[in-house]
């Protein structure tokens, strides 16, 4: 999704969003990294540019 939710399709995006993440909505999330995508041309794959870690040295666990 690259775009705004039209207005008229606003709430059954909604509802369909909070019906997917019922479980997880109002619960802490645990971040560990960001990652950011690209899509080399419109339509193409997506794919991942770089995958940053967050948090201390101490906190990051390298597989």
């Amino acid at each position: 999704m690259t775009g705004p939710v039209p207005t008229e399709t606003s709430g059954v995006m909604r509802s369909a969003l909070a019906s997917t993440f019922a479980e997880h909505i109002g619960r802490p999330l645990h971040v560990t990294s960001v990652a950011l995508f690209v899509e080399p041309e419109r339509g193409a794959p997506f794919t991942v540019r770089s995958l940053l870690p967050l948090g201390s040295d101490t906190q990051r666990k390298i597989a």
